[in-house]
């Protein structure tokens, strides 16, 4: 008796592998003869340089199969793929109304791509009945037989062509934000700004692909809009109230002309007006003033390079950063990167200049403030000045100052040349005489006049300038003709 059971077990054990191995999925279990010859087409057509996913059109669909009510069964592929494409045609394209905001957008389900999976749904007919095992094998058989197999054709959007028609349908609904402007002209008066709307369009697209491929008929989808806010709101630039500090310097000097010079300063300057930093961010001050071109407005003016005075494009910007400089040091500004000359330099103290040099000098600072910073400049033809403007944030008793330290000082010489061209006599000083200086800068802090703090800033070491004392040696008359 007990025999009888295990043997019982040990049948009823290998008809359930047997009925598993069989609904497994397509690939599992040993193919028909039918699908061996049809995939040894699809290789050969391969090897002939045709897609392996190309149908072989010739191919006879089993009997039984539908595509929601229309029979494709006792077909070809080309024959079931005619009926599936007429069936489509004749369904019609449908309206597609895209509502954005209060206005309408109209388009067809064409114009965005739609097209009917019609290769892949004729692959599943052709492979149906042909794979997996025996049990497999018969129970599609019998589904085929009693007219049971109803295959679902998908429709998709053409990715490429509903991403085209959202970002058409941006450029033209969307609406830019319009930020508040602040400016400065004896007292700092702040525009009103503007939110925007901007198409949301991954969220849009999501939209649009769920309605039309859901729906059978003409069908409305709402845009998806988001406010777009201004970078610079009225209230945000409404925070700026106070002059954190500013500083001053000549750079036209009378009865020494030098137009490309003062060129230079002015463009340099204009470009660095209105500057509005926010918390947290760092400027580059050579990037606000913008390359040094021609293009850009710059002239050839005199400059420091290797120890030297020479002439190139934008020569004099450095004046323009160091007093923009002075005035972030007063405003107590984080400074994050700042280079002195190579020499001493005629508008500023020793220790308070700040180089601008394209590719290895630069002047960096970090709005460290808890509200935006306002940077105003002019270049009035004889002064450049700047005005840092934010919120102060230290009690009205509390002062700073700047104290440039001496560390170490050697004169330079006097270098004489004789020029026979000058007459006999005749002398004459070129270019600026400055010693090999070492200098600490030192930050004061005074709470109610006593000092309480003295901060070292940086230490700078500046090379000696040559002056050059020029003799005549032309003699008598002739040489003062």
């Amino acid at each position: 008796m007990k025999k009888k059971i295990d043997f019982v077990r040990i049948f009823f054990c290998f008809l359930a592998a047997l009925f598993l191995a069989s609904c497994s999925s397509e690939e599992s279990g040993e193919p028909s003869g039918e699908w061996l010859e049809w995939k040894a087409r699809q290789e050969e057509r391969s090897k002939n340089g045709i897609p392996e996913t190309l149908l072989d059109e010739s191919q006879m669909l089993v009997g039984g199969i539908y595509v929601d009510e229309l029979y494709i069964g006792e077909r070809t592929v080309a024959e079931a793929r005619q009926l599936l494409e007429n069936d489509k045609i004749d369904s019609g394209e449908m309206e597609v109304v895209i509502r954005w905001q209060e206005q309408e957008e109209k388009t067809t389900s064409g114009k965005l791509g739609l097209h009917w999976d019609i290769d892949e749904l004729l692959k599943r007919a052709v492979r149906f009945g042909q794979l997996g095992g025996p049990l497999r094998q018969y129970r599609d058989q019998k589904d085929l037989a009693i007219g049971t197999l109803h295959l679902e054709l998908v429709k998709s959007l053409e990715e490429e062509t509903l991403s085209g028609f959202v970002e058409e349908l941006a450029a033209k609904r969307d609406i830019a934000p319009v930020n508040a402007t602040i400016d400065f002209t004896g007292e700092l008066k702040v525009s009103e700004s503007k939110t925007g709307f901007a198409t949301n369009q991954e969220e849009t697209k999501a939209a649009i692909r769920a309605a039309v491929l859901e729906a059978y008929g003409n069908v409305t989808v709402d845009a998806v809009v988001d406010v777009a806010e201004p970078k610079y709101s009225t209230e945000l630039l409404q925070q700026i109230k106070d002059n954190m500090g500013s500083h001053v310097t000549q750079y036209h000097k009378e009865g020494n002309p030098r137009k490309e010079r003062d060129t230079n300063v002015e463009v340099a300057t204009k470009n660095i007006d209105g500057t509005i930093v926010l918390p947290g961010e760092s400027v580059s001050v050579s990037e606000l003033m913008k390359p040094r071109t021609e293009e850009n407005g710059y002239r050839t003016g005199s400059q420091y390079e290797n120890g030297q005075v020479v002439d190139a494009i934008g020569g004099g910007v450095c004046q323009v950063s160091s007093t923009l400089y002075n005035a972030l040091l007063k405003a107590e500004i984080q400074i994050d990167e700042r280079y002195p000359h190579s020499m001493v330099v005629s508008y500023l103290t020793p220790g308070r200049d700040a180089a601008i040099a394209d590719g290895h000098k630069d002047l960096v600072f970090t709005n460290d403030k808890d509200v935006p910073l306002y940077i105003w400049g002019v270049a009035d033809g004889n002064e450049v000045s700047f005005i840092v403007f934010g919120k102060k944030d230290v009690p009205e008793n509390r002062t700073i100052s700047f104290e440039v330290e001496e560390l170490y000082r050697k004169e330079s010489e006097i270098e004489v040349k004789y020029d026979s061209s000058k007459p006999t006599g005749y002398e004459d000083y070129e270019g600026t005489n400055s010693p090999e200086l070492d200098v600490a800068l030192w930050k004061i802090i005074k709470i109610d006049g006593e000092e309480t703090e003295r901060i070292k800033m940086h230490t700078d070491h500046y090379e000696p300038s040559v002056q050059t004392h020029i003799i005549g040696t032309g003699g008598g008359e002739e040489g003062a003709s």
